[in-house]
């Protein structure tokens, strides 16, 4: 109702006095019949013709709604910005934004954390995975789309949570409460494959072992490399488990032709540069609301959430090792956002 100028709306109010009714008023004024109407409503509500000014956001966060806020947020796990401005939308009426909300926590002191996930590296480590990276550093994006990927996971049945947005509000002295898993939970250990051309099945793993992981090799690995790669001698990168280079196992895989001793796998705490960690934590978000209560029903909950994963995101995941080599070394070793 801006357009409308001051002597226009005194006009709609003496009109209306004098008994007009709303569709006259508009068709002699030449304004719609809903203008003049709110016109005069606003005018009995407030006894003035001006615009009706909103209240800034930082008002209404004040009081009893600013101490629900940092009640509410400070130190506790699980609510973010928009959830918050949610509740405050729905419980008290007030059209309030997420960022709103964050900038209220910041001119209250009180700052986003992101809580521990792992612990940190040591010196070694980062040399050991310099020295990785290193190596490899000039090798080209055809080079990776030629290598096989291997790892294993254990998944239990309690969803982890939004792992992406795992922040919880405080100052600087607040204490942050780590993660935590329900005991006695149903799991599973399962291996996957993945190359540039795709991905494996789930194998499911009875344990962590030597002989199991013989067994994994022969029935899903080497029968993986031999459909997408036809026989040729590929590279197998995995971690460095003790049980994967086993004198049975090496024996398996050189037969095979696989190339995978020597620099062909990943140095320790070095998840961040196996493409597989990533297709774990896709598996994760697909998962999510999923009700699982018993070993079966998490083992088919996985073999759905493998069907969902898109050929697209594989891709990028391997062509995306040469910039993890780059960020790892440009960092001195340090975890990558990977």
């Amino acid at each position: 109702m801006s357009h409308l100028t001051e002597l226009e709306r005194w006009t709609m109010i003496a009109y209306r006095n004098e008994g007009k009714s709303f569709a006259s008023i508009a068709e002699e004024l030449g304004h719609s019949k809903s203008t003049v109407a709110r016109t005069v409503e606003r005018f009995e509500e407030t006894k003035s013709v001006g615009d009706r000014t909103r209240k800034r956001t930082r008002s209404k966060l004040g009081g009893v709604v600013g101490q629900e806020i940092e009640e509410t947020m400070e130190g506790k796990v699980g609510m973010s910005t928009r959830r918050m401005a949610k509740k405050l939308r729905v419980e008290h009426g007030l059209p309030i934004s997420n960022v709103a909300v964050h900038k209220f926590l910041h001119a209250e002191g009180l700052e986003p954390h992101s809580r521990p996930q792992c612990t940190p590296l040591t010196d070694s480590q980062k040399r050991k995975r310099v020295e990785w990276c290193e190596r490899f550093k000039n090798k080209r994006v055809c080079w990776w789309r030629k290598v096989v990927f291997l790892d294993e996971k254990t998944f239990g049945a309690t969803w982890p949570g939004n792992r992406k947005n795992d922040i919880v509000w405080g100052r600087k002295d607040t204490i942050i409460p780590p993660r935590g898993v329900q005991a006695y939970q149903p799991s599973v250990k399962v291996g996957v494959a993945l190359c540039y051309e795709g991905k494996s099945r789930a194998y499911e793993l009875p344990t962590w072992s030597g002989p199991a992981y013989n067994k994994m090799v022969r029935e899903l690995v080497i029968p993986f490399s031999q459909r997408h790669f036809h026989g040729e001698n590929v590279v197998l990168f995995q971690d460095n488990d003790p049980s994967h280079l086993t004198a049975n196992n090496k024996r398996t895989m050189r037969a095979a032709g696989f190339q995978f001793e020597g620099d062909y796998k990943f140095p320790p705490n070095s998840g961040d540069l196996n493409p597989v960690e990533n297709l774990w934590s896709i598996l994760l978000t697909n998962m999510e609301g999923t009700k699982i209560t018993t070993h079966a029903s998490l083992v088919a909950a996985i073999h759905r959430a493998m069907r969902r994963v898109k050929r697209e995101s594989l891709r990028a995941m391997i062509n995306s090792m040469p910039a993890r080599l780059r960020a790892c070394l440009e960092g001195g070793g340090e975890r990558t956002k990977w």
